[in-house]
């Protein structure tokens, strides 16, 4: 796996405008908040709406799979940044707080059968998992296996945060679109969760426990 990547557990994170209203508020220089701010928009416009405005199943599989790479490589950007600016100590204080920010937000949200909030409770504990029990996962030392549960957390954090978008208005999109990218997305998680078996007392059910310092690790030997 790429050394730029971070660390498994960052996924939990889903960027929304909103969060970027406060995310840090107060604790950063206003260019290090703008330049977050613009290369999220930028994400909009190249990664989230042209998938949304895929004429057919093909090209939506086609355009999801170029802008959900791209966007891993942008996330990491904008996450990086605001660990330079906030510092490691704050950084995972306005972290956590901006998970219980996004789990209220995205309450307000559902769709058909799946409910948003519910699929995000499941990334977030699915990230935490990996980081947590990273040992006994990749105990047979599997880089293979490790590129691939990454892959899936990133297409994961791409489809819920594109389903917010969907859904809040933010991008316009027909409704298959928004019920591919959610059987995509719970299509995602589920094979993240049949790849490995922990004990269920290990496990972390959509809680928010864990070891956070995993989040500001570039890589894990």
């Amino acid at each position: 796996m790429s050394s730029e990547w971070l660390q498994p557990a960052v996924m939990t994170l889903v960027l929304t405008p909103n969060l970027f209203e406060w995310f840090g508020r107060g604790s950063l220089r206003k260019s290090a908040a703008d330049a977050a701010v613009e290369m999220f928009r930028d994400s909009l416009q190249t990664m989230f709406r042209p998938t949304a405005k895929a004429k057919s199943v093909s090209e939506f599989e086609e355009k999801w799979q170029k802008a959900a790479t791209r966007y891993a490589k942008a996330y990491d950007m904008i996450l990086r940044a605001y660990i330079k600016q906030l510092g490691p100590s704050l950084f995972r204080v306005e972290y956590i707080k901006a998970i219980t920010q996004t789990l209220r937000e995205l309450e307000k949200l559902s769709i058909a059968v799946h409910d948003l909030n519910q699929l995000y409770q499941r990334h977030v504990a699915d990230s935490i998992n990996i980081a947590t029990n990273y040992d006994e996962i990749f105990q047979n030392n599997d880089p293979q296996k490790l590129e691939r549960l990454n892959n899936l957390l990133r297409e994961s954090n791409y489809g819920i945060t594109f389903l917010s978008l969907l859904l809040s208005g933010n991008v316009p999109g027909p409704m298959w679109v928004i019920l591919e990218t959610k059987d995509r997305t719970h299509a995602r998680l589920a094979e993240i969760e049949q790849s490995f078996k922990l004990p269920k007392e290990n496990q972390l059910l959509g809680s928010l426990k864990g070891d956070f310092d995993f989040f500001l690790n570039k890589t894990r030997k």
